[in-house]
């Protein structure tokens, strides 16, 4: 498995300790889920001048950056966060959380589909965790127990792990469309018993 970790231009200080605190949380995941090798996908931005007509809909800055746009300011931020990840993820000693770790810069905005759609070009493993930049383990995850139900039933091809924000999803939907709705997707949904 390949742990593909996502960042976008959304991240305006040059620190990496978020992206060390997100890997601090791996343990969560078992053994050997710590020793899967790391991509972390860097997408890249467009600066506001370029994008003059898109930025004029968007209307606060987190919403500019939300889509890639940034001032000059953001840009030396997010080029010093860049630089201070690939000097982490250059020869990283075996107790640097940046270990077994690779940094794929894209040069240009590609937004978060097509970022992970790049880092996927990349990976050769059979399995991927794909993981945001602001989001961590809380508690033990079953991942050993996930590739065990992937690879003995080949028509699970995705395992969602449940977020404080979407645990109450379902009564969210309900609410929202009928229910009806929902029992005809949960029809499409597979619920192994091993998970």
């Amino acid at each position: 498995m390949t742990i593909i970790i996502t960042t976008s231009p959304i991240r305006s200080n040059p620190s990496t300790l978020l992206i060390e605190s997100i890997i601090d949380t791996f343990h969560y995941g078992g053994p050997e889920f710590l020793k899967c090798p790391r991509l972390i996908v860097a997408d890249g931005f467009k600066l506001e001048t370029e994008s003059i007509d898109k930025r004029k809909k968007h209307v606060t800055e987190k919403s500019a950056m939300r889509s890639g746009i940034v001032n000059p300011s953001q840009k030396l931020n997010y080029e010093a966060f860049k630089s201070n990840l690939r000097s982490k993820c250059t020869s990283p000693p075996p107790t640097s959380p940046f270990h077994n770790t690779t940094l794929l810069e894209l040069p240009t905005r590609h937004g978060y589909g097509f970022a992970l759609k790049s880092a996927l070009q990349t990976i050769t493993t059979k399995h991927v965790c794909v993981i945001q930049h602001d989001r961590t383990f809380m508690r033990p995850t079953p991942i050993s127990s996930i590739i065990a139900t992937m690879n003995a039933d080949p028509s699970v091809k995705y395992v969602g792990i449940l977020m404080r924000s979407n645990l109450l999803y379902l009564e969210h939907f309900c609410s929202k469309y009928h229910s009806s709705l929902l029992n005809s997707n949960l029809s499409h949904v597979k619920r192994p018993s091993t998970l």
